[in-house]
């Protein structure tokens, strides 16, 4: 790989934000962060279910279920690749210019498959897919905050995004009965929170060696070593890329299905559902966060049995956590979902005491990934992702036409306790392994 022109990062290390404010204080900001983002994610679902109908939230949900595979697919990971790079061999304006080379033909590949639906269902989805491909974007400048282990800056994008969307979905849809026109509030939600925040933070943290990297871009450099090093960026990136677009399309497969098999109002109720036991991946999300940079640095300083050590703990942890909650569930599914969307809902009391069940287990699975991708593994994680999606696909095709709704649960469950099985065991072996030289490391 062809080097970067030297910047002030390279000259100048990086003093690291996490020595004065620690794992606690940052794990508490990146719960605040992803625990209000998640909440309003799920208070928008409420909106649309109380305010609109089923049929509303099923088009917002099979929106949401198109463009994420896409724009994952698009980002590539690559602020995962950049938080975890030793070698800083790239400049952060490498790792933009592939993000919004790479975000533009999300953007175009979405509107290619929106053309397969009704124009009410393609008119969502190209609004969804703009806010996402936005969303992309500030993806890339918080990976700056994370590198630099300021998490607060990332938790009040997250607050800013989650609350806007919220506010603007409402009173768009209060005032026009239209999602189409709610969407565009997400739009604008986006692009306040993750670009016109983030460019702001950064302007502010500009004196700091890490975030003064970014005035390198755009520096005229050599043309073709810059696209020598966007090539290198792109092979290194392309497998962790892959492994979440299939995740996320692996996680959406039960919605294609039973938008297919059965109608957009059931699959409104089963996406309605399934928005609350990701108060679970709250935690995990935000743990798994703060984890990946303090085990790249343990695996940088040679301590790898230490940084196993700390990842066998949150496991067990996890385990102990999803016991309890599942039983909760248990106890209150009926009455929450009456509580929260009405008595339609309620009806599918097992489906969410299944869901919070699968959900809690595979929360293991965040920290997982982020003990992989500190070791570099991402090839791994690709082959994990692709089995899932297998496992996921058989248990829709066999079981939703005959079980419908139900079918659906299983097979997430399916799916979920298979790639958990995998990761732990790509886990258990990388651990046994010696670490691989850096240009094997992306295996």
């Amino acid at each position: 790989m062809v080097s970067a022109p030297a910047t002030r990062w390279q000259r100048n290390p990086p003093r690291r934000v996490a020595r004065s404010s620690g794992l606690r204080k940052n794990l508490a900001w990146s719960l605040a962060g992803n625990a209000t983002y998640a909440g309003m994610q799920w208070a928008t679902v409420v909106v649309i279910a109380r305010t609109g109908n089923t049929e509303m939230v099923g088009r917002f949900s099979l929106a949401l279920a198109v463009t994420a595979p896409i724009t994952l697919l698009a980002a590539m990971s690559l602020r995962t690749v950049f938080v975890t790079d030793p070698s800083r061999q790239c400049s952060f304006g490498d790792y933009l210019r592939v993000r919004l080379t790479s975000m533009l033909l999300a953007f175009i590949a979405i509107a290619a498959v929106s053309l397969h639906f009704d124009h009410q269902t393609r008119d969502v989805i190209l609004v969804v897919g703009i806010a996402k491909t936005i969303d992309g974007i500030g993806d890339m400048l918080v990976g700056v905050f994370q590198k630099m282990n300021d998490m607060r800056r990332i938790a009040m994008s997250s607050i800013l995004n989650g609350t806007l969307t919220t506010g603007l979905v409402a009173v768009s849809l209060l005032t026009t009965s239209s999602i189409t026109i709610a969407c565009w509030g997400s739009v604008l939600a986006s692009t306040l929170s993750s670009i016109v925040y983030c460019s702001v933070a950064l302007r502010r943290t500009a004196s700091r060696s890490e975030a003064a990297d970014i005035r390198e871009f755009p520096i005229p450099v050599d043309p073709r070593s810059r696209l020598v090093r966007s090539r290198a960026l792109v092979l290194t990136a392309l497998p962790l890329g892959l492994a979440a677009s299939i995740s996320s399309a692996t996680w959406n497969v039960p919605r294609y299905v039973l938008g297919a098999e059965t109608s957009i109002t059931t699959l409104g109720i089963f996406s309605a559902i399934s928005y609350i036991p990701t108060v679970i991946n709250i935690a995990a999300a935000a743990l798994a966060q703060n984890l990946l940079p303090k085990l790249t640095n343990m695996r940088n300083a040679g301590e790898g049995k230490r940084a196993r050590q700390l990842v066998t703990r949150i496991l067990v942890l996890a385990a102990a956590m999803s016991l309890v909650l599942s039983l909760l569930s248990y106890i209150f599914a009926a009455t929450l979902l009456n509580a929260v969307y009405g008595h339609e809902y309620a009806q599918h009391a097992g489906l969410l005491t299944l869901l919070m069940a699968t959900t809690t287990a595979g929360a293991a699975g965040f920290v997982l990934d982020a003990a992989l991708s500190a070791q570099r593994r991402f090839r791994g994680q690709l082959a994990a992702n692709a089995f899932a999606c297998l496992v996921c696909s058989a248990f829709s095709f066999s079981l939703i036409p005959r079980a419908g709704i139900v079918g659906a649960g299983i097979a997430v469950a399916g799916m979920t306790f298979a790639l958990l099985t995998i990761k732990l065991a790509l886990f258990i072996i990388s651990a046994r392994q010696p670490l691989e030289s850096e240009s094997s490391r992306s295996g």
